[in-house]
């Protein structure tokens, strides 16, 4: 019996020493970088990009899906060894009651494992359809820098994140990304904006326009800006919708809900509300929000005490 428990713990046990020389390999590796006095070649922190915080989250949705995956492969070798030294322990003949709990615990904690990694898997599917419709907004709006605009990304502020900011001579911009599944029927690409109700209508369901997160957006831009800049800014609401065809808009609203393809004559137009000098002043208080991004090689030693790179 003691040897049969001991062959059975071998996998768990040989599992364990693989991570931990996993983990020991990484930090000798990063230890012999800090003896070369390697350093990043960056002098800055970099601006956000489109679909950053999102992108973040869906990483850390990932190690933790890892995580539950490993558990699901060490957990019957766990619950194994833990019912095998039991028995052995207590030197029983009867063994029945340990081995029907040690199945009904297995298959317990199997399905709740299961189950965790399923819910994982459909938050990163939700996310990264987020996080793919940030980047073609992004890219689309980011064309408008070829028309005189600044535009920036994943702006953190106190409660949230504005998905993208676009400053020109017309305006201020606040626009949020929203990426909507379509279903495979004919005509599924198109919608109607209905400010009546509040609603984008599709082939065949209704979606609610999240009014107060884009006023919440716009005020708290406005807000910042006027005070960081010692000049009133008003901030347009703006909602993209990335691959759908905006059928028509009935009545009107505070908030322009648009096609971020071709985008330029919802920013760039006749009416002047800033001069350059202000874009310029504006940009540069929205760029002290989005430039956080820090290299991540890097680290604390004086430049001047580090060797060139070969």
């Amino acid at each position: 019996m003691f040897e049969s428990a001991i062959a059975l713990t071998i996998p768990f046990a040989v599992m364990l020493l693989v991570i931990g020389m996993t983990e020991l390999a990484n930090t000798y590796r990063q230890r012999l970088i800090r003896k070369r006095n390697r350093r990043t070649p960056l002098t800055k922190s970099m601006l956000r990009a489109p679909g950053d915080t999102l992108r973040k989250e869906i990483d850390e949705l990932a190690v933790d899906q890892g995580a539950f995956l490993a558990l699901v492969f060490a957990m019957p070798f766990i619950l194994l060894s833990f019912t095998l030294l039991q028995i052995l322990v207590l030197d029983l003949q009867k063994t029945t009651w340990y081995w029907g709990a040690f199945i009904t615990c297995t298959m317990t904690v199997t399905a709740w494992l299961l189950r965790r990694i399923y819910a994982i898997k459909e938050k990163i599917r939700r996310k990264t359809l987020g996080m793919e419709g940030e980047i073609a907004t992004g890219e689309e709006l980011n064309q408008l820098m070829l028309v005189g605009c600044r535009v920036f990304h994943d702006i953190p502020f106190e409660y949230g994140n504005i998905d993208h900011i676009v400053v020109g001579r017309s305006g201020v911009f606040s626009v949020e990304t929203k990426a909507l599944s379509k279903t495979n029927e004919s005509g599924s690409h198109k919608a109607t904006v209905d400010f009546t109700k509040n609603i984008v209508r599709f082939s065949n369901w209704n979606w609610l326009i999240p009014l107060d997160q884009l006023k919440t957006n716009s005020r708290w831009l406005s807000q910042h800006l006027t005070k960081s800049t010692g000049m009133h800014v008003s901030v347009n609401s703006m909602l993209a919708l990335p691959g759908y065809y905006i059928e028509k808009r009935i009545g009107k609203g505070d908030v322009l809900v648009f096609n971020p393809t071709r985008s330029e004559t919802f920013f760039v137009n006749s009416r002047v509300v800033f001069t350059p000098e202000q874009v310029q002043r504006i940009a540069h208080q929205i760029e002290q929000l989005c430039r956080n991004v820090e290299p991540s090689f890097q680290h604390n030693r004086q430049p001047s005490q580090a060797k060139p790179a070969r």
